[in-house]
């Protein structure tokens, strides 16, 4: 059997050899584990330097750090190989052989993509958004931001004082439930006779299994949801969503990443004079789009099937200490000193494959150890099962329309008591008459007198 010619076997010239030993090696796994250590020889001199927490951000740096470092083989070094294969000196055999070990190495073609890097990487906007990756960018551009789906996310929200709910407090007293808790839950519970039985009956129910079934995924969901989430309640309010909250002042210092709720409700931008969204702009305005709705204290987070529930939570948790901040802002425009009431401001709401949970939050004064950052504390107000049964199902619907007047009224009494400090007339009482649902019995519902108190 011939073999195959020996000249085949690449081989470096001994130059190239020679460098290669000569010259210390810059790049690769192992120098990079040698400037970790060094890095954390550093730190260990100084106090100030505290070694990198390895999140998923940082370690993807570091892999992408390493693949850019890595140069491709050199063209000159391919030169010398061989070339024998294209003179048809080979047997088939060595030729299949050579074939199955991946042929030449191609990879010096110009304008080839450097597969050393993640996919996720190569064209694809980092995580912030600031755009695709390029070589120039520092590390702490890159990680400077915690998203919801890393486990540092709910500690940063903790260590400045945006809480969860039914958080085990051990550096101080549990907070007292918000003074209108009992308040804010009969409205929710209140009924809708828009969908009682007769009216919400078997056949609307599956056709609301569907139309949830049908949004799978995050970027899925529909104005069908939508519908039947707000029903024909005249919301006298602008709504906008997916949109990244980058405006505003950051509620977390190091920050993470902008709120982005699936859906969230405002107020029209008209309603509150030029002069006091100025002045207020970093804390009532989540974008730079002067049309989007000001001030919003209701929203709204979606999950799909794939989704996870506690990444849903902190989200919520974060959307409400937005929303309350700035209803706390609008209520204490114009004073010497802010007041804290103990009242729930804004109301968020994870929709996760049909069970619906629904959170309160307010405010409370700033503690000794940070004197110029308010508490935000998150109560946890009613859930269900939209999905389970058809009951649960228009009382989770109703308490999603009932969260929405109430948090318009609200807003709007907000609104108008700066607008009196600001020695503006208030906005006219709303209009129900003019509701889209003023001839159905939505309307009725509104006259009902509201159930009693919890005990």
């Amino acid at each position: 059997m011939p073999q195959p010619n020996s000249s085949l076997k690449r081989k470096r010239s001994p130059s190239t050899r020679d460098e290669a030993d000569d010259k210390p090696a810059e790049t690769g796994p192992l120098c990079c584990e040698q400037k970790r250590v060094d890095s954390a020889n550093d730190s260990g001199s100084d106090p100030q330097k505290q070694p990198p927490r390895l999140t998923r951000s940082a370690l993807r740096e570091l892999q992408h750090q390493i693949a850019q470092a890595t140069p491709p083989p050199s063209s000159l070094t391919r030169r010398k190989k061989p070339s024998r294969a294209r003179r048809g000196s080979l047997d088939p055999q060595a030729l299949s052989r050579f074939a199955r070990h991946g042929g030449p190495d191609l990879r010096d073609i110009i304008s080839y993509p450097n597969l050393d890097m993640p996919p996720k990487k190569r064209g694809r906007p980092a995580k912030n958004g600031a755009g695709p990756a390029s070589s120039d960018r520092t590390p702490s551009s890159r990680t400077s931001r915690t998203s919801p789906y890393e486990a540092e996310y709910k500690q940063a929200l903790i260590d400045n004082q945006i809480y969860p709910p039914d958080y085990n407090f051990v550096d101080r007293p549990t907070p007292a439930p918000p003074d209108n808790q009992d308040e804010v839950m009969e409205r929710l519970d209140r009924a809708r006779p828009s969908l009682s039985p007769e009216v919400f009956g078997e056949d609307e129910y599956l056709k609301f299994r569907k139309t949830v079934a049908a949004c799978h995924e995050e970027t899925l969901v529909s104005m069908d949801l939508t519908r039947y989430l707000e029903g024909e309640v005249e919301l006298q309010q602008r709504r906008c969503g997916n949109v990244p909250f980058g405006n505003i002042t950051p509620l977390t210092d190091p920050e993470v990443t902008h709120a982005k709720p699936d859906l969230y409700y405002g107020a029209a931008p008209e309603l509150v004079p030029v002069q006091m969204r100025t002045a207020l702009s970093n804390i009532v305005e989540p974008t730079t789009d002067n049309s989007r709705p000001v001030a919003p204290n209701m929203f709204l987070e979606y999950k799909g099937k794939d989704g996870s529930t506690s990444v849903a939570e902190l989200q919520a948790v974060h959307y409400g200490a937005i929303g309350a901040r700035a209803i706390h802002a609008l209520e204490n425009y114009g004073l010497a000193s802010p007041v804290f009431d103990g009242n729930v401001k804004a109301i968020s709401v994870y929709f996760y494959n049909g069970f619906m949970r629904f959170y309160g939050t307010y405010v409370l004064p700033p503690t000794p150890a940070k004197p110029d950052r308010p508490v935000f504390v998150t109560a946890h107000l009613t859930g269900f099962d939209s999905a389970g049964r058809a009951r649960s199902c228009r009382e989770g619907l109703s308490a999603y329309r009932n969260a929405l007047e109430w948090t318009l009224e609200v807003r709007t009494a907000a609104i108008n008591t700066a607008r009196t400090r600001f020695s503006l007339p208030p906005e006219p009482p709303l209009n129900r008459q003019t509701s889209a649902e003023s001839d159905s019995t939505d309307e009725l519902a509104r006259a009902m007198p509201p159930p009693k108190r919890r005990g």
